[in-house]
């Protein structure tokens, strides 16, 4: 009885992962959440070997110091 109900709930879950459809990067990017921020402030240190920028991936605004 154990295998039955085991080979049913197997073939149901299999069913319903064949009718999902497919994921692409742009139903991924639908959504603002996964875009996240652009870095901003870049630019590149004076030997020209690193990239300098400001990022703030919560959009937090700046607390004074």
């Amino acid at each position: 009885m154990k295998k039955y109900l085991f080979l049913f709930l197997l073939s149901v879950s299999i069913a319903q992962a064949q009718q999902l459809a497919p994921l692409t990067v742009q139903k991924i990017m639908r959504d603002p959440k996964w875009m996240g921020n652009a870095p901003t402030n870049y630019r590149w240190s004076e030997d020209s070997k690193t990239v300098f920028f400001s990022w703030n991936p919560e959009n937090k605004e700046r607390s004074g110091l």
